[in-house]
């Protein structure tokens, strides 16, 4: 027996030939008689998401509907007999050891999320990420026409925390001529700044080469370039897909957050 736990939902796994690593030490290729306990499983249905037995035309063999991951997986056991499955107290146990582990698992999966780590929130500030202007707010003045971009954390304007707990929450913010812009990028700007994530989507490098004549950014790693009046897309190199956007307005003269990434900030193989 395995539970796997999502969307506050408890996935159980029946043990069998399917699932021998899941198998408590009593059971035997043949199923853990939970077909043979349709009562056990009825009274257990609000802890267990498993679909009920469904009796085919043999008499020795069942069809088991098993939720797994969302999908009804549909497959033969045969029924539990005296050293063929395990015995009504292991089914028991496995309910009863589901059951009381789903408090504690619950407890966890609601823990809130560290404010330093939460990706940028709309209302959101930016301060400066590095430099003799580390964490100072940025201002509209600090965002000259035509670059070059600046790297900056998101900060929340009323408790001042700075998101800056992971690297994926750096953003370069960049003012562009608002004309040159193609429609997405226009809608999601503010008096001509766009803002993408500051981490290349190829291996998580971020530092930038700034290439004003294309307004373009190059990331000096692997040189994938990324077309910043464009949504970001990939013109050269291996990055697999364009710098997430983030939508921007403009608040009491500074540059702000107006929605959430429009896409999954990180690269090819983790994250941070």
């Amino acid at each position: 027996m395995a539970a796997r736990l999502g969307n506050d939902q408890v996935t159980v796994l029946a043990c069998g030939a399917d699932f021998k690593s899941a198998m408590p030490p009593d059971c035997k290729p043949g199923g853990c008689g939970f077909d043979s306990h349709p009562g056990l499983l009825s009274r257990h249905r609000a802890v267990l998401d498993i679909a009920p037995a469904v009796d085919d035309s043999s008499a020795t063999q069942r069809s088991s509907r098993v939720l797994v991951s969302g999908r009804v997986r549909e497959r033969a056991i045969s029924n539990a007999s005296p050293g063929g499955g395990c015995g009504r107290r292991t089914v028991l146990r496995l309910v009863l050891g589901v059951g009381l582990g789903l408090p504690v698992a619950r407890r966890a999966l609601a823990q809130p999320v560290d404010p330093r780590r939460q990706r940028p929130q709309p209302n959101d500030r930016f301060v400066f990420a590095g430099g003799e202007r580390k964490r100072e707010l940025v201002m509209l003045i600090d965002l000259p026409s035509a670059g070059p971009p600046v790297t900056v954390y998101p900060i929340d304007p009323v408790t001042k925390v700075v998101r800056d707990d992971s690297r994926l929450n750096q953003v370069l913010l960049v003012r562009l001529d608002p004309g040159a812009l193609n429609g997405d990028t226009s809608a999601r700007s503010a008096d001509g700044i766009v803002g993408y994530s500051a981490v290349c989507t190829h291996t998580g490098c971020d530092a930038w080469e700034w290439q004003p004549a294309s307004t373009t950014v190059k990331c000096p790693c692997h040189f994938s370039e990324f077309d910043l009046r464009n949504s970001a897309r990939v013109l050269n190199g291996p990055a697999p897909r364009r710098l997430p956007a983030l939508p921007l307005k403009i608040v009491d003269g500074m540059p702000a957050v107006a929605a959430g990434f429009i896409g999954r900030p990180g690269f090819e193989s983790g994250g941070g």
